[in-house]
């Protein structure tokens, strides 16, 4: 990491800030700012919220609680999916018609709502 975004880092430690806050702390301009901010967020180092029409940007595990409670590596190396199911089109349900139940050639329905006007 460069030292711009290690100072970034420990101006987010303080708190969640605008982009236009990070700039006028570190001295540089805003685009700079911003694209050492963008940077980290494809890091995973920082997290982007939006309020309205506001952007803040803060670090992840702002909180020694959180860290503690919700270790997201850990999580996601016990993580294991067991089965695992497919769905095609063909299979599913045709409900181009409101009292059809079961399972129907989902073309066959296309082809009768949209070129002979269905019901």
């Amino acid at each position: 990491m460069t030292q711009l975004q290690d100072k970034t880092l420990k101006i987010l430690k303080r708190g969640r800030k605008q982009p236009a806050e990070v700039a006028k702390i570190l001295g540089v301009d805003y685009q700079k700012a911003l694209s050492c901010l963008r940077t980290l967020v494809t890091l995973d180092k920082i997290i982007r919220d939006k309020q309205g029409n506001k952007t803040y940007y803060r670090r992840e595990g702002d909180c020694a609680l959180q860290d503690l409670f919700r270790p997201k590596e850990k999580i996601l190396k016990n993580l294991k999916v067991n089965t695992s199911k497919k769905y095609y089109l063909d299979n599913s349900k045709n409900v181009s018609y409101g009292g059809s139940t079961g399972l129907g050639d989902v073309a066959r329905s296309y082809e009768n709502t949209i070129y002979l006007g269905g019901e």
